[in-house]
C-alpha cells in the first residue's frame, strides 16, 4: 500500500521542489489509490494462507520501496541538518564533518564492539578500518563516475577550506 506513496514522496523531493501544492496533493492522492488498488488485487487474487504466484516480484517492489525509504529519510535528515546550521550559523561543511559524519559511523560502533565481545578482535580491526575506506571509495566513487557520466557537464568540484581546517 505504502510503495506507491513512498515512490511519490521519493520523485517530489529531489525532482519537482518547486511544484505547487494542488499538484503534490494530486500526486499524492494518486498514489494513494494507486497503492489501494495494488492491495486489493492482492487480497482478491491470493487464497488465504497461501504466498501469492508472484512473491517474487512483491519482494523486488518491497526493495525497491525500502530503497526510496533510504534514500527520503536522508534528504531529509540532511535537510533538518542544513537548517539547524543555519539557526546556528554554522557551515554545511562544518556540520557534515563532524555531525553527520559521526552520527553515520553509530552503526559501524555498534556492530564492532558486538563483534569485539564475541571475540573476534582481529575481525573487529578489519572492520574498523576497512569500512570507512570501503564507503569513501566505493560510495564516493561510484557517485562521482555516475554523477559525470550522467550529466551534460561535470560536476565541478569545490574545495572548501574549512573542510581542510577541520
Amino acid at each position: 500500500f505504502f510503495a506507491p506513496i513512498v515512490w511519490t514522496w521519493a520523485v517530489l523531493v529531489h525532482g519537482f521542489p518547486s511544484l505547487s501544492p494542488a499538484a503534490s496533493h494530486l500526486a499524492f492522492g494518486c498514489a494513494v489509490v494507486l497503492g489501494g488498488m495494488l492491495v486489493a488485487f492482492v487480497s482478491l487474487t491470493t487464497p488465504a494462507g497461501r504466498l501469492p504466484q508472484y512473491y517474487k516480484h512483491l519482494s523486488a517492489l518491497g526493495f525497491v520501496t525500502a530503497m526510496a525509504w533510504i534514500y527520503v529519510l536522508a534528504v531529509e535528515v540532511v535537510h533538518a541538518l542544513q537548517a539547524v546550521g543555519r539557526v546556528l550559523e554554522v557551515s554545511d561543511a562544518f556540520l557534515g564533518i563532524t555531525v553527520l559524519s559521526a552520527a553515520n559511523s553509530v552503526g559501524d560502533l555498534v556492530a564492532n564492539m558486538a563483534i569485539a565481545k564475541a571475540g573476534m578482535q582481529a575481525m573487529c580491526v578489519s572492520a574498523c578500518v576497512g569500512s570507512p575506506i570501503f564507503i569513501i571509495l566505493f560510495g564516493g566513487g561510484v557517485a562521482s563516475v555516475l554523477g559525470n557520466v550522467l550529466v551534460a557537464s561535470p560536476y565541478p568540484l569545490e574545495l572548501n577550506l574549512e573542510i581542510f581546517v577541520a
